[in-house]
């Protein structure tokens, strides 16, 4: 059986979409189906609705630009490019793209059925989070070539379900050979930004994470939670500045994030046990 692929085209001021939906699709239980590859591109500012469609999982990747996905729960995750993730059929989210920004992305939608829930079971990217792939990874390559599959207007479907099949299992494969130290990126980001007020919101989106799973795994690796990393973070290097003579504890408390010094001096004397303006030099 052959599966006919048919084009529609919406352009606006605001963005271009294409796509390729299969007319004649039936969800199967045991073969992996096609429904629809979509091309999307935004121009400007703009928000974007996406509600999970009825038995279908849409993989959208984002190929150029940034913006920032928002579930129905109000959690946050940032997109850039090489971001993978999932809008299943219980995901109801929206998108915004900020001003002279723009957002590129291109998606596959697949059929709900026991092999795709086979493929997903324990994926991260099933949980909501986000993967980050590059252009060049063997699963985002798959990618581009079953939408250029599909763009010759009629395909197999035996051909394009194994092709599909391929697809899910490169991109199991790329999540189980992420590193143990995935999160390094985000103790950098600490590290580069912690003279500012920085929240577990913030660092869960700069982690493409919901805040749980983020606490969860930051913990696992690093024997703590995120907030009091940052806060150690702070004051090792409030501790290194106040070895110099001409460092007044102001000064200090205000370069490593701290507004209020009073706070910055209880929480100096509970980690080293004597208050910022003793033993300086030591």
């Amino acid at each position: 059986m052959d599966f006919v692929f048919k084009k529609s085209e919406n352009h606006t001021k605001k963005w271009d979409e294409t796509y390729w939906f299969s007319s004649s699709f039936q969800p199967r239980k045991k073969q992996i189906v096609l429904a629809f590859y979509g091309e999307s591109t935004v121009f400007d500012a703009c928000e974007v609705s996406c509600p999970g469609c009825m038995d279908l999982y849409c993989f959208e990747y984002i190929v150029h630009g940034k913006g920032t996905l928002i579930d129905a729960d109000n959690s946050r995750y940032q997109l850039a490019p090489g971001t993978m993730y999932i809008i299943s059929p219980e995901r109801h989210c929206r998108i915004l793209v900020p001003s002279e920004q723009g957002l590129q992305k291109i998606m596959l939608g697949i059929a709900n059925g026991t092999l795709l829930q086979m493929m997903l079971y324990r994926s991260q990217i099933n949980s909501g989070e986000l993967l980050r792939l590059p252009k060049e990874s063997p699963a985002v390559n798959q990618f581009y070539h079953i939408g250029n599959m599909v763009k010759t207007g009629i395909v197999s479907e035996e051909w394009l379900s194994t092709e599909c099949y391929r697809f899910l299992l490169l991109l199991s494969l790329s999540e189980s050979a992420a590193p143990s130290n995935s999160l390094n990126f985000v103790s950098e980001y600490m590290q580069n930004n912690f003279q500012h007020s920085l929240t577990l919101e913030q660092l869960a989106q700069v982690a493409g994470m919901s805040k749980i799973s983020f606490i969860r795994k930051f913990r696992e690796q690093f024997g703590c939670t995120p907030i009091q990393y940052l806060i150690n973070m702070r004051l090792d290097y409030a501790r290194t500045l106040l070895k110099l003579p001409y460092m007044s504890v102001n000064e200090v408390a205000s370069l490593c994030g701290y507004k209020n010094v009073k706070f910055f001096s209880r929480e100096y004397h509970r980690r080293f046990n004597f208050p910022p303006s003793q033993k300086r030099y030591g």
